[in-house]
């Protein structure tokens, strides 16, 4: 007998499809992030895969949206690209406390690319960015992002301020609505009014 969950009104799926442990997905444009970030080489979800579990919860009545955590939880994001992610030795003890290192052009070219896969792959309006957990203290930690901070005037919180307007307009770029979770408000954020807390 067919699931039907969406009978039930449980008709959302958020797929949290990268965290700080793992970055299972395939990135065509940075293949690196999985094939270094997933648990193991058979634990990568292919476009394939994607395509699949988006068009089974589709037939069934279920929508499914994409969670990509940033700019914290990245440390798996750096098993494959280690310039993409701070630098913080005293923090990393924890892969909870590595984020993204949104100083570096490279790494808002990743995460453009990641959006635009993602949302190429799944067809609901919402993109959920995370935003959740952020540990500043190992941007401050960083020598690198400390040294970009000052010299642009920068406190950790105008630095994740920046990251998350990028993120918002790269987002609003692919036609997608953003769902953050409750920090970025908590931070006192400025975020599109339409964006989903």
């Amino acid at each position: 007998r067919p699931l039907r969950p969406g009978y039930n009104k449980m008709n959302v799926l958020r797929w949290h499809i990268v965290d700080a442990q793992s970055f299972p997905v395939e990135i065509t444009a940075y293949p690196q992030l999985s094939q270094a970030g997933a648990y193991h080489p058979s634990a990568i979800f292919t476009i394939q895969d994607v395509q699949n579990v988006v068009q089974y919860g589709y037939a069934r009545g279920v929508r499914v949206m994409v969670e990509i955590d940033g700019p914290g939880h990245a440390y798996s994001w750096g098993l494959g690209m280690p310039q993409i992610t701070a630098n913080c030795p005293s923090l990393a003890a924890n892969v909870n406390n590595i984020p993204l290192n949104p100083t570096l052009p490279l790494t808002m070219q990743v995460v453009q690319a990641v959006y635009t896969e993602m949302a190429a792959l799944f067809p609901d309006w919402y993109l959920h960015l995370g935003g959740d957990e952020l540990v500043t203290d190992c941007w401050s930690d960083d020598p690198q992002i400390a040294q970009y901070m000052k010299q642009h005037g920068m406190s950790t919180t105008d630095l994740y301020q920046w990251f998350e307007t990028q993120a918002h307009q790269m987002a609003a770029a692919l036609n997608r609505t953003v769902v953050n979770w409750q920090e970025v408000f908590d931070y006192g954020l400025n975020v599109s009014t339409d964006t989903t807390i």
